[in-house]
């Protein structure tokens, strides 16, 4: 009976030795939760604590320690650029400057299944302090490390459909009238994209802006898809905006072609 008994508490023993990260949580020892990783920023730290019982300051549901901007709302943690910081708060992030009020792409397609098509965007760029660094940062180009005729100035990039429309110093024309930058004539080689920034009267900082390309490999759309992120880089400047979380866009799907349309809801 004797060695029995001791066999049943060797058997016992491992199951009542509770780890954390072994997803229970065992009331003997600190551990609040236990999730069966040893992540953080999941809700149960790699030490066992329940991390909504930890500080946020700014009150947007991430405690300050998983936060990439602790001192400012950004609930959904967006980071266009990667580096770890905010969009809310990075300085290299302009949030509103670029204010998309149409985008539209269209796509033919060949029976071998490859996408030709077109892409219309226009809206507003709002240049005001401390929303500048237009001309100054189409003049610096994309690397500060160059200024050849071969760099680029200036860069679309679209997510969903993802497409880059891109151009070099030698393909942008700027007029200026001092002390203001009044128009940006952008133009590839290929002459399949094309940009154009006017300047708005009596709003020296604020450009009516128009993008169209042509030709683009488009790949089918995405049903219910409802939201494009674009965002336009000058220099070192990111200018990120979304499209259609306001109004949803629109897809139209014929037996060859499809059409992706946003339109915001302010009359553009």
């Amino acid at each position: 009976m004797g060695a029995a008994f001791i066999f049943g508490l060797l058997q016992a023993g491992p199951a009542l030795a509770q780890t954390c990260g072994d997803g229970t949580t065992d009331p003997n020892t600190p551990e609040q939760c236990d999730d069966g990783n040893s992540d953080d920023c999941d809700g149960c730290s790699s030490t066992c604590q329940d991390e909504g019982l930890l500080p946020d300051g700014d009150g947007d549901g991430v405690i300050d320690d998983c936060d990439n901007c602790p001192l400012l709302y950004n609930g959904g943690q967006e980071d266009f650029d990667g580096d770890g910081e905010g969009d809310t708060c990075d300085e290299v992030d302009i949030l509103g400057s670029l204010v998309v009020g149409i985008f539209k792409a269209t796509s033919q397609f060949k029976p071998s299944g490859e996408g030709v098509g077109k892409i219309t965007i226009r809206g507003f760029l709002d240049a005001h302090p401390p929303l500048d660094g237009f001309k100054e940062s189409l003049e610096e180009g994309l690397d500060p490390n160059s200024d050849g005729p071969d760099e680029i100035v200036l860069r679309f990039k679209i997510k969903d459909p993802n497409q880059t429309i891109e151009f070099t110093r030698a393909e942008c024309q700027l007029k200026i009238k001092e002390p203001f930058l009044a128009r940006v004539k952008c133009r590839n080689v290929e002459k399949t994209e094309r940009a154009i920034f006017r300047n708005v009267p009596f709003a020296p900082d604020v450009y009516k802006l128009a993008i169209r390309a042509k030709r683009r490999d488009i790949l089918p759309f995405t049903e219910g898809q409802e939201i494009v992120d674009i965002t336009m880089t000058t220099g070192q400047i990111d200018r990120p905006d979304k499209i259609g979380d306001a109004v949803p866009c629109g897809i139209r799907v014929g037996s060859s072609k499809q059409l992706l349309k946003c339109l915001e809801p302010s009359g553009f």
